[in-house]
């Protein structure tokens, strides 16, 4: 019994899957980027609520399933206002690309028949189903994962800090970043004026840019920045992640030479007494470059 268990599932970074059933981050491979008419559906791209992706035709196998997780994509925009803007942005294509769209990818103007379903049905899967309205302007893990591996060039630990402390954290203003940035590379995180040097850090500008994070102000308080981790996870994988960060944060201070914090009364957070402190300070100033990566 326990050998058959084995077989139907696997371990993907911390994340335990079930064959043919979860992303298995693959589709970062086929990630679609967004067309300069802004129309995904029109475009030939394609929807994979599993692995909450825009897809490329290259991802998706000829019967409309993705082939990372293997379930059914999504062709056309649910809800009603955006299925006109669709069927609109078809009609205003020219003629090869409409015929690229509903017949050369099958993707664009064609619903599953009757017969795909049932097939579909057979082997386990439902049709497509309809979901809750979703942001999907929110990162996966998957692309999470992606950037850390491939994406990051570490010149300082400060975009290891801040992904883990909103990890651990949530939502977190300006100030207390900086803190965080102050603590884990060996400063008085108690001093506020060791603490301002990190407010001009490209840290910021480089998660924004990226889309892993958001920015938002308070009601109360609207000249404070506060930013939130911009990406979607389950408890398992917001656990590995916390995790990799981590041991990520403690390889690059013992490379770099970055002890563990010496100053008595420093801390990771809470150090300042901000609501006494110049709150012009926590308000984020945009100095994205062209060359921030």
């Amino acid at each position: 019994m326990i050998d058959n268990l084995k077989n139907k599932t696997t371990s993907y970074d911390g994340v335990r899957t079930s064959s043919n059933r979860i992303c298995k981050g693959k589709c970062v491979h086929y990630k679609a980027k967004r067309p300069a008419n802004g129309s995904r559906y029109a475009s030939g791209q394609v929807r994979c609520q599993t692995c909450e992706i825009y897809l490329t035709p290259e991802g998706v196998k000829e019967n409309r399933f993705c082939k990372c997780c293997n379930f059914r994509v999504r062709t056309k925009p649910r809800n009603s206002l955006y299925k006109e803007k669709y069927q609109e942005n078809v009609r205003n294509l020219p003629e090869p690309e409409i015929k690229r769209v509903s017949e050369n990818n099958g993707f664009g103007l064609e619903e599953p028949t009757k017969e795909q379903i049932k097939n579909e049905s057979k082997i386990g899967k439902k049709s497509t189903p309809v979901y809750e309205k979703t942001n999907e302007s929110l990162k996966t893990y998957y692309e999470l994962k992606e950037f850390l591996n491939f994406t990051l060039k570490l010149q300082t630990n400060h975009q290891l800090v801040m992904l883990k402390e909103l990890l651990e954290h949530g939502r977190l203003h300006k100030g207390e970043i900086a803190e965080s940035l102050t603590y884990f590379n060996n400063k008085d995180s108690s001093n506020i004026d060791a603490v301002k040097q990190f407010f001009s850090a490209p840290v910021f500008d480089i998660l924004l840019k990226h889309e892993l994070v958001t920015i938002d102000v308070s009601s109360n308080y609207p000249h404070i920045s506060y930013f939130s981790l911009n990406v979607k996870l389950t408890d398992n994988q917001k656990f590995a992640l916390l995790e990799d960060l981590s041991n990520r944060l403690m390889e690059y201070n013992t490379a770099h030479n970055i002890p563990e914090n010496e100053f008595p009364k420093a801390n990771n957070m809470r150090n300042i007494n901000w609501d006494i402190s110049d709150k012009n300070l926590l308000k984020y100033k945009s100095k994205i470059s062209e060359d921030a990566s």
